[in-house]
């Protein structure tokens, strides 16, 4: 199913701005019941493996993925890593919505341009906001995203958004610190033979990749 990119993105930055300020690190949020429908944003196919097995043993009994990456580029990278995800829905039974697929990436440059040292939190912006309203306009009871297991990403700055977006459209936020399962989500990605990405996914992460790389 293809759903275009809600064009409600209403000055992310400003909305959150207040929000994004430093704050201590704060990741301990145990979930403490079991919920019926989740929404899952999917960032990639190996993050989504060892994210997809916890949260059906420990918070949903029925979970659907959510593909909108509008940061990734180019679109070469960007087939890779749908197809990687398809694999993942497949092999896993993970019903998938893809979204953004038309104008996602000229949507992520508009709300980056000027603001390029802001880039990953505006890009956890679009795509959990995108998730919040997809999971409030088709009733789920709570959305997430598999971001939370990556070493490499701000989750202080993912659980402050995704409770200030909570708190605007209803669905809960489902957030916890699954780094220590980072290693099985590698380990699974092997097994199947899944693309991993060597980079986050924006251009700006592409180009600091090969700065360093020529750098040695």
């Amino acid at each position: 199913m293809k759903l275009g990119a809600d064009k409600k993105q209403n000055s992310f930055k400003n909305f959150f701005a207040p929000a994004l300020r430093p704050l201590p690190f704060a990741v301990k949020h145990l979930v403490d019941f079991v919920m019926a429908k989740l929404l899952l944003h999917v960032c990639c196919g190996p993050c989504t493996t060892a994210t997809l097995e916890w949260m059906r043993s420990e918070v949903a009994r029925e979970v659907t993925g959510f593909f909108y990456n509008p940061n990734i580029y180019p679109q070469a990278e960007y087939l890779l890593r749908r197809e990687a995800m398809a694999k993942v829905g497949e092999v896993m039974e993970l019903p998938l919505v893809w979204a953004g697929e038309e104008q996602g990436l000229a949507e992520y440059l508009h709300e980056v341009v000027f603001g390029e040292l802001s880039r990953c939190q505006t890009c956890y912006m679009m795509r959990l906001a995108q998730a919040a309203q997809q999971a409030a306009a088709n009733n789920y009871d709570a959305f997430s995203t598999t971001l939370l297991i990556s070493p490499y990403q701000n989750l202080d700055a993912i659980k402050i958004i995704g409770e200030a977006l909570s708190k605007q459209w209803g669905p809960d936020f489902v957030f916890r610190d699954l780094r220590h399962i980072f290693p099985r989500s590698r380990q699974l990605a092997k097994e199947w033979g899944l693309y991993r990405q060597k980079y986050c996914g924006c251009v700006f992460s592409e180009m600091e990749r090969e700065k360093k790389k020529s750098q040695g």
